[in-house]
């Protein structure tokens, strides 16, 4: 019997988010203790404020190791986000590990209304961004990642190119997308406690960006 005693297959399948991977928050506990940011363990109301992409596309989610802080003026929420996927609307195979998804979320708060942009690259088929393509003169950037936006001057605000390579460098693995007056990104197989120090060296620049593109527009439209 592949299950523990008398639980059912769906029983068993939501123990993939019951159970959060132990050193991954006592990695998490270590780094908010470090800066001084809040740490607590679990909390599935997050994603519902920030719906769309990455959100919404599994089922047993787990959320875990919520860690909260102030980086350089930026307002930051970041956790891991565990979900197994769908095949279709009736089976899961909690068997194989490819279904099982793994990602570091972040969110940061901008302050200021923004365009909608996103910058993907292309894993998420259930995902359609807003806008338009958006192109630029960074060869190894636009590349990789597909940008849109239905502001193509703030997104030029936003993506220049002394920022780009730094993007690149830390955002491995790493989509984005703005939702109102927040930057919303994940990445992949990453996880708080091992990769969060890392990510934001570039979220909160970008965040930055954004708010002084938002402000700057905000200026010119009056």
């Amino acid at each position: 019997m592949s299950e523990v005693e008398g639980q059912s297959d769906l029983e068993a399948q939501s123990d993939f988010d019951a159970r959060p991977d132990p050193e991954a928050t006592k990695a998490a506990k270590s780094l908010a203790d470090r800066f001084g940011w809040r740490h607590s363990h679990d909390d599935t109301s997050l994603l519902e404020e920030w719906p769309g992409a990455p959100f919404g596309a599994g089922m047993h989610v787990g959320v875990h190791n919520i860690v909260r802080a102030s980086v350089d003026g930026v307002d930051v929420v970041a956790f891991d986000y565990n979900f197994i996927a769908r095949e279709d609307q009736q089976y899961i195979d909690r068997y194989n590990p490819a279904m099982r998804q793994h990602y570091l979320v972040a969110v940061a708060t901008v302050g200021a209304p923004l365009p909608a942009m996103s910058a993907t690259e292309g894993k998420w088929a259930h995902w359609t961004p807003s806008g338009d393509r958006v192109g630029g003169d960074h060869p190894r950037f636009f590349t990789h990642y597909e940008v849109f936006s239905d502001d193509p001057d703030f997104a030029a605000a936003v993506l220049r190119d002394e920022h780009l390579d730094r993007i690149l460098h830390r955002m491995q693995a790493t989509e984005w997308r703005t939702h109102s007056h927040h930057l919303v990104c994940w990445g992949h197989n990453q996880k708080v406690g091992h990769d969060l120090e890392n990510l934001l060296a570039a979220l909160v620049p970008l965040a930055h960006e954004m708010r002084a593109a938002a402000g700057a527009g905000s200026s010119g439209a009056g």
